[in-house]
């Protein structure tokens, strides 16, 4: 069977049936040295491009339901409507506060960049939101990325060990969040296709 590419100039859903997630992988075992990992996948879920959109948007509520969130302040927004968030993320032994800015454009793209953070040299956050099937205006097709470097090397390793954990929740956290603001999903839930997967 000849591998299947997806033309990304086009809606991803115009390229494949979207009830048909295939999985590709693109695994980098990397290198003692290497503290950079990244994660994206893509999927169609059953809820709207503005119902996913408003979730991934409203940062100030992450605590509230994002694992190993325990805090989300928005600081204040910009003349340009960015939002500055305060975040507080960890796991024991690690645990890291920061700020973040978050830039937003309605209702396709949510992107949270970190600074000032003393445990990542850059941590980036985005999601991309489409509509989902044409006949269903209760479906969109959501992506989600992240890519960050640690400072510290033993912070990196450590952090591999729950990568897949992590990554396999935070789409999930966001889907029950969905259910639990909208109720159940219009169509069932279907599998991810990992397009980006990278770890130390």
């Amino acid at each position: 069977m000849q591998p299947m590419f997806y033309n990304l100039t086009r809606p991803y859903w115009q390229s494949m049936n979207p009830l048909r997630a295939h999985i590709r992988m693109f695994l980098t075992l990397g290198n003692s040295q290497d503290k950079s990992m990244s994660y994206k996948e893509r999927r169609l879920l059953g809820y709207s491009q503005q119902q996913m959109f408003n979730i991934a948007a409203d940062v100030g509520k992450y605590r509230e339901f994002v694992p190993w969130c325990n805090e989300s302040v928005v600081v204040r927004k910009t003349a340009s409507g960015a939002v500055i968030v305060q975040l507080g993320v960890g796991f024991p032994p690690l645990s890291e506060s920061y700020t973040s800015t978050v830039t937003l454009q309605h209702p396709a793209h949510v992107k949270s960049v970190a600074h000032s953070s003393h445990m990542f040299e850059y941590l980036t956050n985005q999601w991309h939101f489409w509509p989902g099937l044409v006949a269903n205006e209760n479906t969109c097709m959501v992506e989600f990325s992240v890519d960050f470097e640690f400072k510290s090397a033993l912070y990196a390793k450590i952090a591999g060990l729950f990568f897949d954990q992590v990554v396999a929740m935070m789409v999930n956290a966001f889907i029950t969040r969905a259910r639990t603001l909208h109720g159940p999903a219009s169509i069932p839930p279907q599998k991810p296709d990992i397009l980006v997967y990278k770890k130390c």
